[in-house]
């Protein structure tokens, strides 16, 4: 797997952001509750990983490429993607190739 970094020229806002102030802590929204089945209805295609990833927990963005084959023998139309990360409180997002 190929690890991904940030290009340099982004390092003074990402420092920026980093050294913004908090802000109310009562504005926070929850955490989203998902659901036990899919916000999309019944799939009709599910691809798991057969390995779970565990991130190292530096504290530190890891991009990541992962590719899942998926069996199809034919091209399909894709009308919606929905991903569901194993640990909610670390996935925060997901660029997505098909």
């Amino acid at each position: 797997m190929k690890t991904t970094y940030h290009h340099h020229r982004s390092k003074p806002f990402q420092i920026g952001w980093m050294q913004a102030p908090e802000g109310n802590p009562a504005n926070t929204p929850k955490l989203p509750e998902f659901p036990v089945n899919s916000l999309l209805g019944t799939p009709d295609l599910v691809l798991p990983f057969k390995k779970s990833y565990i991130h190292k927990g530096n504290g530190k963005d890891e991009y990541r490429y992962f590719v899942i084959p998926t069996g199809l023998t034919e091209s399909k139309k894709i009308k919606a993607i929905e991903l569901r990360p194993g640990n909610k409180k670390d996935s925060t997002s997901c660029p997505l190739f098909c």
